[in-house]
């Protein structure tokens, strides 16, 4: 009995002690639920101290909505061995409600039967399992609708999920993709290659920036950047990955062709046949140059590499270098001439064309040189030999023309003194002699004129003047040759065509188109005269109906003796000319300023010929 009473003892200190220190509360109620023991941990998480709550029914602190849910459990469960467990919420004594766990059974106490139970606070693991299941449904939500295509793949590479812009990228509805291997929606190549990447991505636990070409729905082949992180589960095994990748295709079709390019831009670069340059702005370092440039100056690579532009350049010293550097950079490219130094001290002119360009946010000048030092020298024979030739020109004019006012004044004395003395047929040569005379004296002066013009001994002086007024006295002063040969001349001009020009030689240019319109077409022609405002300029048109000119007609009609044959050909028209009237209208014309250009279809499709004079700047 002794032996006895001091177990019990013993069992009772260790089950005070036990409730004593346990954070959950133990309590025991009656089959009926009126609490008969309540452990003193009821006041530190429900506020109620135990005596307030002996003799009371536990169900008046249970949630309305729980109460149901007991009641069944209980009925179904009490007398079971394992007891039973439940989770409800509790009503604090401050009013709020706290979520917690029961374990009980029916234990015999005496003759009674009771209900002993154990109530743990829950309320962490609620807000755990809620923030859980939040956080659950924001992911969800935020890779189902996430712009890049999102997948997660089992042990096996096998697709557990995909998001919808997985499907619409690929093209393929859920069904055709979920439980597939992923390589399967690869070319062969990259499918190989994901079959031996996958398990380094699960013993790393995370893969970056690999590259997939993979196949479309409609076939189309794409390449797409993969990135991806495998997740585990509480045991730190393997549960799944998490993939995302974009789509790079274009980017990758770019570098080939930026590739491309920079493989052709260096192919003629290096095989161009003028020398190409590449400065850097901030320190005026040559940072590249091509063959063609070490072969015009001499210099090695590793010579240029230390050379500055300033150090061979003549003609630039560190502040004209410093000038050129920021017009380029202004003026985004510009062209000059200068002088270079060969490495063994040869003289070369150079003709430069330099535009700045941005690379990598840095400035540098890309400069083409062209050694035009052999091109100077023929342009210089060239000068001399035109200045020898315009020189014999004028000389020879000159003295042909001594003898031709000889003969032309000695042919009038004859004619207007002697005109009895001759019959009518040596009168008719005489006269065949004067027109000759004065012929070859029209062919000198437009010789002269044209070699004037040429050397630049002509300057024009330009005066305000209308241009349609001028336009309108050359009609009249050519209305009898044109009723001569039944033309119609149609003007269209505005009223007044206020320009700069030298009134004598644009009369000589208007005067000479229209007298070729009436000479070139045959009886009942018309001519139409009109002006336009283009491009800052007027424009004047004078366009026949007549006998036109072939596509190599035109190509020669305004050089020097550019006259087109017509006699024998069958056409009424005019035959006489020197065919330098275009050649001097074309050079009156570019005096001004303006162009002179033609128009025809072809032989029997008239001609118009234009030229254009710029507007006086306000």
């Amino acid at each position: 009995m002794t032996v006895t009473n001091s177990l019990l003892r013993d069992f009772n200190e260790k089950y005070k002690f036990l409730i004593n220190n346990i954070k959950d509360v133990i309590i025991e109620t009656e089959i009926d639920g009126i609490f008969t023991y309540v452990s003193p941990q009821v006041y530190e998480l429900f506020g109620y101290r135990p005596e307030e709550l002996l003799g009371v029914n536990i169900l008046q602190f249970i949630h309305d909505d729980d109460k149901p849910t007991i009641t069944e459990t209980l009925s179904q469960n009490i007398n079971s061995e394992d007891g039973f467990s439940l989770e409800y919420k509790v009503k604090h004594k401050a009013g709020h409600f706290i979520p917690v766990s029961a374990h009980g059974s029916l234990v015999k106490s005496g003759d009674n039967l009771k209900i002993v139970g154990i109530l743990r606070d829950i309320s962490d693991k609620k807000n755990f399992n809620q923030k859980l299941e939040e956080s659950e449904k924001k992911f969800k939500l935020l890779y189902e609708n996430a712009p890049l295509p999102y997948q997660s793949l089992d042990v096996n590479g096998n697709i557990l999920e995909i998001n919808k812009a997985w499907l619409k990228f690929f093209g393929y509805s859920k069904d055709d993709v979920i439980g597939r291997w992923l390589g399967d929606f690869m070319v062969p190549s990259s499918s190989e290659f994901f079959k031996t990447r996958f398990p380094l991505f699960k013993e790393q636990g995370e893969a970056r920036d690999v590259q997939y070409d993979i196949v479309r729905s409609d076939g189309a082949h794409k390449t797409i950047l993969f990135n991806g992180k495998v997740s585990y589960d509480e045991f730190g095994n393997f549960e799944r990955t998490h993939c995302i990748f974009i789509d790079i295709t274009e980017k990758k079709n770019m570098e080939r062709k930026l590739k491309t390019s920079e493989e052709k831009y260096r192919a003629i670069f290096e095989q161009a046949m003028d020398s190409i340059i590449l400065i850097d702005t901030d320190t005026g370092e040559i940072v590249d140059f091509n063959e063609q440039m070490h072969k015009t100056l001499g210099y090695s690579r590793a010579e240029f590499e230390k050379l500055r532009i300033p150090e061979f350049d003549l003609m630039e010293d560190e502040e004209d270098y410093k000038r050129h550097v920021k017009k380029v950079i202004n003026e985004g490219s510009v062209s000059f001439e200068t002088k270079y130094r060969t490495k063994n001290g040869q003289i070369k002119d150079i003709l430069i064309n330099v535009k700045s360009i941005k690379i990598m946010d840095k400035i540098f000048l890309h400069s083409i040189l062209q050694d035009v030092t052999e091109q100077r020298k023929f342009r210089k024979q060239i000068v001399e030999i035109n200045s020898l030739k315009s020189e014999l020109l004028v000389r020879t004019s000159h003295e042909l023309k001594t003898p031709l006012i000889s003969i032309k004044g000695f042919t009038d004395l004859l004619l207007d003194l002697y005109r009895d003395k001759f019959d009518d047929e040596a009168y008719t040569i005489l006269g065949e002699i004067k027109q000759g005379t004065e012929r070859l004296e029209t062919i000198i002066n437009k010789l002269l004129e044209a070699s004037q013009l040429e050397s630049g001994q002509i300057q024009i002086k330009p005066t305000r003047e209308d241009l349609s007024f001028l336009i309108k006295f050359c009609v009249r002063n050519l209305r009898g040759l044109a009723t001569t040969r039944n033309h119609f001349i149609n003007l269209n001009l505005y009223d007044k065509i206020i320009l700069n020009f030298e009134k004598e030689k644009i009369y000589e240019v208007v005067s000479h188109l229209i007298i070729n319109a009436l000479k070139f077409t045959p009886p009942y022609g018309e001519i139409q005269i009109q002006s336009n405002y283009r491009d800052n300029c007027v424009v004047i048109s004078v366009k026949d109906n007549g006998i036109g000119f072939t596509k190599d007609e035109k190509k020669k009609i305004f050089k020097k003796f550019g006259k087109i044959e017509r006699y024998g050909q069958g056409w009424n028209i005019g035959i006489e000319g020197t065919g330098m009237g275009l050649y001097t209208s074309k050079k009156i014309i570019e005096l001004h300023g303006g162009e002179i250009w033609v128009e025809s279809l072809g032989r029997n499709k008239g001609s118009k010929f234009s030229f254009s004079l710029p507007l006086i700047k306000e």
